[in-house]
């Protein structure tokens, strides 16, 4: 790789962002296909009559102020790192300490949310509420629709460096998320803010990054076959900190047309349109025309994939790219305690660095066990592929490059409001590609108070 010092991909080194939501999609029509159905046959006594005891506390906890319920929480972490910067040479290992206190502040239809949480911790699968949109309610009956409600999700975290303290930072992560469902329109809007300092892995470095998302949804129900969706959103990028690296504000506009084909399959039109803004002289315009296909078989089997081509102009005189992306995310439960999630993905990234833009290739698989009721093993394996083009003129030197890692965790529930967790994950560049070799093993245990 070239230009360490100028670009960087750490906010797409989460491999999740890149394909992880074409799964959520699909997931998230069983879950609340599931909690749903519950729901309408008398939630409330099934679930006292089929969880296991030890989700049913004696004295549950309830915060209030108003309408609103406040649940709050408490996170500990310890890590062991054997390469903090993730450099090639002159490695440096760590222990470090993460507290995270938080809240999420719920407002409105607080009665469906918390049934379809209690579906979801019925049914040991995580669902995030903060991520329930539009989108994905829009391809549901309009029957199982909640009311209007309003999230507000708030964490610090305090995290220190036993050995090089220059690293230790005071972090926020900052999630708001309102959804208004009405006869046939469903309107929403999402915020989600982070001030983190992180590895920034092409600079071999550690810097404070600061990333906002703001996006209004806009979904109808033209009938009983065709909904239209609509999504605007802004995502900016900044290093405050550093005086290499290169941020970015990225404006996007997307429209789709939904069908729905029998009770399981529901496909889209998609056209979508943006315009990234770098540096002067470097910025791009780009516009994607595709199909999605979104199949929902049951609470066992979902998929969601999609198909298309985006068409890119350069600011710098570079010529035109014609570049063509799909993505395609499972979601599988063969067996009672067994879970399969799997995901791939094809996508090209503006020039968020100076001068080059790369296209991402990769995907992952998640095998989740549930060994009792209370305890689980996940395992994961991600590997993706880089292949940078020049955003200029100028020829383009840098070579491909790929990043894979393997993790393996166990959780286990010691109480309904505490959870445990052990991780063992190993992470690299140059496993099938010519770039430098890059290793790092990271070893941690946390523990998390919930209410």
């Amino acid at each position: 790789m070239t230009n360490k010092g100028t670009r960087t991909r750490s906010h797409d080194r989460n491999p999740h962002p890149l394909v992880l939501a074409t799964v959520a999609l699909a997931s998230l029509g069983s879950s609340l296909a599931t909690a749903q159905e519950a729901a309408t046959d008398g939630s409330q006594a099934y679930y006292a009559t089929n969880r296991p005891a030890w989700l049913n506390p004696s004295q549950p906890l309830t915060l209030s102020y108003g309408s609103f319920d406040l649940h709050p929480r408490l996170r500990s972490t310890t890590i062991y790192d054997d390469n903090i910067l993730f450099a090639t040479q002159g490695q440096q290992s760590d222990v470090i300490s993460q507290v995270a206190p938080g809240v999420q502040i719920r407002g409105g239809d607080r009665q469906t949310l918390d049934t379809y949480l209690e579906a979801a911790e019925y049914g040991n699968y995580g669902l995030n509420l903060t991520r329930l949109s539009p989108d994905s309610l829009v391809i549901q009956p309009d029957e199982t629709w909640p009311d209007k409600f309003v999230l507000l999700d708030y964490s610090p975290q305090w995290q220190e460096f036993a050995s090089h303290s220059a690293n230790d930072s005071l972090d926020q992560f900052l999630t708001a998320n309102g959804v208004w469902p009405m006869a046939k329109l469903i309107v929403g809007f999402q915020e989600n803010y982070s001030d983190q300092k992180t590895i920034i892995n092409e600079a071999a470095t550690r810097s404070t990054v600061q990333r906002n998302h703001s996006e209004l949804d806009a979904c109808y129900a033209l009938n009983d076959k065709f909904t239209a969706a609509t999504a605007f959103t802004r995502d900016e990028v900044s290093y405050p900190e550093s005086t290499n690296l290169v941020g970015y504000t990225e404006w996007a506009g997307s429209v789709s047309i939904n069908r729905q084909v029998g009770s399981t399959l529901n496909v889209s039109w998609v056209t979508a349109g943006g315009v990234d803004e770098v540096v002067t002289g470097q910025n791009q315009q780009f516009l994607q025309e595709g199909v999605r296909a979104r199949y929902n078989y049951s609470e066992l089997f979902a998929v969601d994939g999609s198909l298309g081509a985006e068409y890119r102009q350069y600011d710098s005189g570079r010529s035109d790219t014609f570049t063509p992306y799909f993505s395609l995310g499972a979601v599988y439960r063969p067996w009672e305690r067994l879970y399969l999630r799997m995901g791939v993905a094809r996508r090209q990234v503006g020039s968020f660095g100076q001068g080059s833009a790369y296209t991402c290739t990769g995907g992952y698989l998640i095998l989740h066990k549930d060994i009792t009721d209370r305890f689980s093993l996940i395992s994961e394996v991600d590997y993706y592929q880089y292949d940078y083009i020049s955003t200029t003129k100028a020829a383009n030197t840098s070579q491909p490059s790929d990043y894979y890692s393997a993790r393996l965790s166990a959780d286990y529930k010691l109480w309904k409001h505490v959870n445990l967790q052990a991780y063992y994950e190993f992470r690299g560049e140059g496993l099938l590609e010519n770039a430098t070799v890059l290793q790092d093993n990271q070893a941690g245990v946390q523990a998390e108070l919930r209410f």
